[in-house]
């Protein structure tokens, strides 16, 4: 079985889990507000920001500096302590780091082009820079790579950390990902016409769209028994369409028995609900 031994997080909500925490009980989010300036058509959007000063990346990874290793810098300092111990037991070449993103830097070659930033190396837009940046920063010698399936990219890295270690290629993992705003994804989906008029309503019957954010998130997997286990992962592809599930979302059903089946768990009760009872409820 593997474990999860350390978490590190920050977002709109918060800078540490803590806050997170809290503030989600509270129902507020501080760095989730109506912004300027990101749209090309001129509007004003509801965006969350990670809100406060982040790490600096050292002037030796200069070809690393994006906000979106910035956040994993915050993210890491959380857990830096059961990480280097895991690391002194184990050696630097058994601890993978896998990482999720659609960002990566890509608002920094934004920046460029637009003439707004000088000092810029492709790399840092590039979508495998997270991991090659932490296992630099970290100088770990293990397994180190990275995955952009869109929204599932750090749910997936971290289904490949637990794989890495069933496999015996890694003792630990360190596994996450981080997204942080830029222009482009917030067009996107702006031209998806996927944007709320305001603040966002998740499972509002009054929703209409999303807000985009940013945040970044680390954890570290292990084998030694901790108070929290990933008892079971799945994954699918169903390929149905570009920008939408299938209508009977057969690839979360997938999905979802297969991390049942790997924790060996059986659902007690199936219910099936029409639209209608669905709205109802």
């Amino acid at each position: 079985m593997i474990y999860i031994s350390a978490i590190g997080m920050l977002n709109a909500l918060g800078n540490t889990p803590q806050q997170i925490a809290a503030n989600l009980r509270k129902g507020v989010a501080p760095g989730m507000r109506e912004r300027e300036g990101w749209l090309t058509s001129g509007k004003r959007c509801w965006l969350g920001a990670v809100e406060g000063e982040l790490p600096a990346v050292p002037a030796a990874l200069a070809a690393h500096n994006t906000r979106n290793n910035q956040l994993l810098l915050a993210a890491l300092a959380q857990i830096r302590p059961t990480l280097d111990a895991a690391v002194a037991k184990y050696g630097a070449d058994r601890v993978a780091v896998v990482m999720g993103t659609s960002t990566s830097g890509v608002d920094e070659g934004d920046e460029h082009i637009r003439g707004d930033r000088q000092q810029y190396d492709y790399r840092m837009q590039e979508l495998g820079d997270p991991s090659r940046f932490l296992a630099h920063y970290l100088q770990l010698n293990g397994p180190a790579y990275t995955l952009s399936t869109a929204c599932s990219s750090s749910a997936r890295a971290l289904i490949s950390g637990e794989r890495l270690i069933a496999a015996g290629l890694a003792d630990v993992a360190l596994v996450g990902g981080a997204d942080s705003l830029s222009r482009m994804p917030v067009n996107g989906f702006a031209s998806l016409e996927s944007l709320s008029e305001d603040r966002c309503a998740p499972f509002s019957r009054d929703r209409d769209g999303i807000s985009i954010g940013e945040g970044a998130a680390l954890m570290l997997l292990t084998r030694e028994p901790q108070p929290l286990a990933l008892l079971g992962v799945g994954e699918s592809s169903d390929a149905w369409h570009m920008s939408a599930p299938h209508p009977q979302g057969e690839g979360a059903e997938r999905a979802i028995r297969m991390a049942l089946q790997h924790a060996a768990l059986t659902p007690r009760i199936s219910v099936t609900l029409t639209c209608t009872e669905r709205r109802r409820r």
